[in-house]
């Protein structure tokens, strides 16, 4: 009895419907970077950023197929990087 391997590659139109918006997100990001945003050039940065981090670990690695949990910890895992980094920016903010 042969069983074939779950893949979960997707299809072709989606990854090529993920990877144009990532081109575009990138396209966008060197085009916010000639524009000056004052005191929120680094949010800015942040949430184009974290938006294609959101993409690739969705759709090119897989975690749509993951169950609740495993996803979840994925995020609390984001979530904790974010707060880390947050908490550097406050402090170097409240040195300066």
């Amino acid at each position: 009895m042969t069983d074939k391997p779950n893949l979960h590659s997707g299809s072709f139109t989606l990854n090529t419907c993920v990877l144009a918006v990532l081109l575009v997100l990138t396209v966008l990001t060197v085009l916010l970077s000639q524009i000056d945003f004052g005191v929120f050039d680094v949010l800015v940065t942040i949430v184009v950023a974290s938006i294609k981090a959101f993409l690739i670990v969705y759709y090119f690695m897989h975690l749509k197929y993951e169950k609740t949990y495993f996803a979840g910890i994925v995020l609390l895992c984001f979530l904790i990087l974010g707060l880390a980094i947050g908490m550097t920016f406050f402090d170097i903010g409240w040195r300066y």
